[in-house]
């Protein structure tokens, strides 16, 4: 065990958390941290981990003092931590801190989907001065909302203290309900997990350590079952064809499409639900369209159709055969320059081949798994910031762009071989930066209306088809990331005036298949 207690102190603990029926009270505890700042203790708990930091969650009324506090896991020393973000009218704030040498990663809580109820018996965990851990025991909670704003619910009960303040609030199988931010030991409110996972997005917080439902059961009993130090929470699922290349089984689940802080095209802000399907695991590669163009003896890639300006042979533009697609070696990188009329000739081509139906990612699919699913939500596809050039193809310092990065590297001036980068949560590569990537739908200037199935939006008729997840040509602002998992964008199908754009150097494609 990464902690030491004294002998004394652990039968205490054992018995306070015996009585609460708790199936794992040690795994209950272990991403639950005091947090002392400004002369204010309570609670925080671990949600992810990047680049051996982890990044938790609190109250943002607990940081009196920022550059001051600190967190102590149970039984190591104070640790520095260091704020990612706060906001003071929601009374919520991300911090991280260096995970400690002595401590093994602690995977964190599931994710509750249920409502509350009248009958629900939810729990909170507190701690005493000496920083000596206590589960509050389960009682009855009567929800009640009068005049508490939305994002946050009202629980009564007499057993939760002021140590409970930034401390989870979890059911009996230790599924996440929210985060307390006030209570005076009778009422309590608490923000709930959709604004959580909001903040967390909108902050590039990862949430790669909170467990899907599918360890719910297992969870504190079969500990193989339990992601390993280092590991994703989501090991995935593959489906391979020798033409389609490996696909990844995408769990679904609801989440929250869009995004109130950017662009009007992002709203409304609203659930959907996405059912369980495989997407290429890598953007469609030169090699594997070229093939397609081989025995169908058409559809070629702009700079392979003769008799234009950018043909990598005879053309006058050279923009293609600088990025490298004339040469030897170039079947790893994702094929560009091809339309979406283009990307479903090429699906419906394979469909035949196989015997298998596959299709373009509607909208949503492609934003739940850009994201990390229902359950690691990310505001990168691939990262949340840190270590940005080692998950990103993005318009960096080797980018002739005006609007390039200069102060990062990211090895390639162009496109890169798809899997180059690190993946997701999920085990998808090159969801941020690469390649924009074709979807099914027609664009429309906001989500009013919008399905809430995960289905392809078709009807209305809009001006263009959606392309998502940035590119090598795109840019980084200082605070507006322009490749978030959010961020939509179209492009025309039928402008014939400026073929340049009708093909795109810096558009592509990846695959889906239904279950």
């Amino acid at each position: 065990m990464p902690h030491r207690i004294s002998i004394i102190r652990f039968f205490l603990l054992f018995l306070s958390l015996s009585a609460c029926n708790s199936p794992e009270p040690q795994d209950t505890l272990l991403p639950v941290v005091v947090l002392q700042s400004g002369g204010e203790t309570g609670a925080a708990f671990v949600v992810g981990m990047q680049r051996n930091y982890l990044y938790l969650l609190t109250a943002a009324q607990l940081l009196k003092a920022p550059e001051e506090a600190k967190v102590i896991f149970r039984g190591n020393h104070f640790i520095n931590v260091e704020v990612v973000n706060i906001d003071k009218e929601l009374d919520l704030a991300a911090i991280r801190c260096l995970l400690p040498d002595d401590m093994e990663t602690p995977i964190s809580y599931i994710y509750a989907t249920s409502p509350l109820s009248e009958n629900d018996k939810l729990t909170t965990i507190g701690h005493l001065p000496d920083h000596y851990w206590h589960i509050n025991r389960r009682n009855q909670i009567k929800p009640h909302t009068d005049g508490v704003p939305y994002g946050k619910f009202a629980l009564y009960s007499k057993s939760f203290g002021t140590s409970s303040i930034g401390s989870p609030v979890l059911d009996k199988r230790n599924a996440l309900y929210g985060l307390v931010t006030q209570t005076d030991s009778v009422n309590t409110i608490c923000l709930n997990t959709d604004i959580l996972q909001q903040a967390c997005r909108d902050w590039g917080v990862p949430e790669n350590l909170m467990l899907g439902l599918n360890y719910a059961t297992s969870y504190g009993k079969d500990k193989a079952a339990l992601p390993q130090k280092g590991k994703t929470p989501h090991s995935p699922i593959t489906y391979t064809d020798s033409l389609a290349g490996e696909m990844v089984l995408v769990k679904g689940g609801t989440f929250l499409m869009g995004n109130k802080e950017r662009y009007p095209d992002e709203l409304p802000i609203h659930p959907v639900t996405v059912s369980d399907f495989y997407l290429g695991k890598y953007e469609v590669t030169v090699g594997q369209y070229l093939a397609f163009c081989k025995m169908t003896n058409g559809h070629w890639p702009e700079w392979l159709e003769k008799g234009n300006n950018y043909h990598v042979e005879t053309g006058e533009e050279s923009d293609y055969s600088d990025m490298g697609y004339r040469k030897v070696g170039s079947e790893n990188l994702p094929i560009v320059g091809v339309t979406w009329e283009n990307a479903q000739a090429f699906i419906q081509w394979l469909s035949i081949k196989t015997g298998v139906t596959f299709r373009l990612p509607s909208e949503a699919e492609w934003e739940y798994a850009a994201g990390g699913g229902a359950n690691n939500r990310t505001a990168w596809a691939g990262t949340n910031g840190a270590g940005l050039s080692e998950y990103v193809n993005f318009c960096d310092k080797n980018c002739t762009a005006p609007w390039a990065f200069n102060s990062l590297d990211d090895g390639h001036r162009y496109t890169a071989p798809v899997g180059t980068f690190l993946p997701n949560a999920l085990g998808l590569y090159d969801m941020s930066g690469n390649v924009w990537e074709w979807c099914q739908d027609w664009y429309h200037a906001s989500y009013k209306n919008a399905p809430n199935n995960g289905s392809a939006w078709e009807n209305p008729i809009g001006p263009g088809r959606v392309i998502r997840g940035g590119s090598w040509k795109w840019m980084l602002a200082y605070s507006e990331i322009t490749m978030r998992s959010d961020l939509r964008y179209w492009h025309s199908r039928d402008n014939l005036s400026k073929k340049h754009y009708f093909h795109c150097l810096d558009i592509g494609f990846r695959l889906a298949r239904s279950l």
